[in-house]
């Protein structure tokens, strides 16, 4: 449970002029809930004040929970529901290596926030030599224990991997969640190889889809501290060391019963109708690609120095 909130300023530029674009709506007694925490978890719209720097447009959670309380929540999550979906994460994980193979098809490849190992389980079976990081215990001993990955409980921070080691560096729906993004992302190029690459997925605030949404946006969340555009995530990444190699929509395959499940929090009669149509018709482990156009796939290269 996070007991204190901090101020920060801008994690890109520093400054700490910004405007509120959406106020804060958690109850002080709900703030920093394990649960809030979970990959699966269906707090869609629940959300500390957003702000917008004036100075550079990254948008960014402040004030927020503090570094050391929300590293000592990840520590503690334990989400069997993501394993339940693992089918269709396999298939996610199977399209983002294709991607990472339109470019490099060998060699050391480090994911971080590897969850249970799902991504390192499918590049494993590729050929590559895979390495995790994982804040969750209980993610990073299944990954061990279960899948047999080489997998480190903690932090990128915590790591000590020598410099230069890694062809590759993924970092699948993470970076939004780091209190310090720009801090990670140098920690990042500086254990990749000369001309090693960078992958990425997360939101994509400037989207038509988000801008339709608003206020009802599902992936504004507490446990979401950052929330990029294609601009803000470019000017990171090369503050970082990098340059930029492309940005593309990303598609996430999930099966027909989980995405259901997703959905309740906006409509519980639809979703209820869905959900015996699905038992119906045999349709739970269907494989639905959905794409709203507001989640990016990011490609950069570590600058030559």
């Amino acid at each position: 449970m996070v007991s204190k909130t901090e101020r920060v300023n801008c994690n890109l530029c520093g400054a700490n002029k910004t405007k509120t674009l959406y106020l804060n709506n958690i109850k002080s007694e709900e703030l920093g809930k394990v649960d809030a925490f979970f990959c699966t978890n269906s707090n869609f719209g629940q959300h500390g004040q957003i702000v917008k720097c004036l100075e550079c447009s990254l948008v960014y959670t402040n004030p927020r929970s503090k570094e050391t309380d929300i590293a000592e929540v990840y520590s503690k999550v334990i989400d069997n529901k993501y394993l339940e979906e693992k089918d269709g994460r396999l298939l996610t994980f199977q399209k983002s290596l294709k991607e990472v193979e339109k470019y490099k098809t060998d060699g050391k490849l480090l994911d971080v926030g590897c969850a249970t190992g799902i991504f390192l389980e499918v590049a494993n079976k590729h050929g590559w030599e895979t390495y995790g990081i994982e804040p969750s215990k209980w993610a990073a001993n299944y990954a061990k224990e279960k899948l047999g990955l080489n997998v480190i409980a903690g932090t990128l921070e915590e790591t000590d991997f020598p410099k230069n080691s890694f062809d590759v560096i993924t970092m699948w729906d993470v970076l939004e969640h780091f209190s310090n993004p720009l801090q990670e992302l140098e920690k990042a190029n500086s254990l990749l190889k000369d001309d090693g690459l960078l992958f990425l997925t997360t939101m994509n605030m400037d989207s038509p889809f988000a801008k339709l949404m608003g206020k009802r946006w599902w992936w504004l969340m507490e446990m979401h501290l950052y929330y990029f555009s294609p601009t803000t995530i470019e000017k990171m990444l090369r503050k970082a060391g990098f340059e930029l190699v492309r940005i593309s929509s990303h598609t996430r395959i999930v099966r027909f019963k989980y995405l259901i499940s997703r959905l309740e929090h906006y409509n519980k009669h639809l979703t209820a109708a869905m959900h015996s149509i699905g038992n119906t018709l045999n349709l739970n482990g269907l494989p639905i690609p959905i794409n709203f156009g507001d989640l990016m796939t990011v490609c950069a290269r570590k600058s030559r120095q």
